[in-house]
């Protein structure tokens, strides 16, 4: 799914539902893309631009039916907090959220870049990383996020 028609679907879904915005949603400010570029500095990590888009377009936290990790470790909902018990994070792999069931979804790590793709970490294979049904950052904003 293209960022257009992902935008177009969260437009639809803010119009129609109460349960996107409003004072019991909990979601930072979108982030700048001047402290994106610093942490990732700091991190020694690349972002995936969908992922990196998001995090610009409509912040971390609640997000309908999902909750989407922050890469700002001043978040509260930050990534590395939600996860740090998890081997590898910041070097192998990158939660950006969970499943509410102590799964993670994640992106694979190599020499410092996110891949397009998403991973799931799974709790009961001891936090192992494998395959997810979901291509991309935005298929799982629009197949899991976004449906109830």
């Amino acid at each position: 799914m293209d960022d257009v028609e992902l935008d177009f679907m969260i437009a639809h879904i803010r119009d129609k539902s109460k349960s996107f915005d409003g004072d019991h949603v909990l979601r930072d400010a979108p982030m700048s893309e001047d402290r994106i570029t610093e942490l990732e500095r700091e991190r020694n990590i690349v972002l995936n631009r969908q992922y990196r888009r998001f995090l610009m377009t409509y912040g971390a936290g609640d997000f309908l039916y999902s909750q989407i990790y922050s890469f700002d470790p001043n978040s509260d909902w930050n990534l590395w907090r939600e996860s740090d018990f998890v081997d590898g994070i910041g070097t192998t792999i990158l939660p950006f959220s969970d499943n509410g069931a102590g799964d993670y979804l994640a992106f694979k790590l190599l020499d410092g870049k996110c891949s397009d793709c998403v991973y799931w970490i799974d709790h009961e294979l001891g936090y192992t990383i494998s395959d997810s049904e979901y291509e991309d950052f935005n298929k799982w904003v629009a197949e899991c996020a976004l449906q109830t």
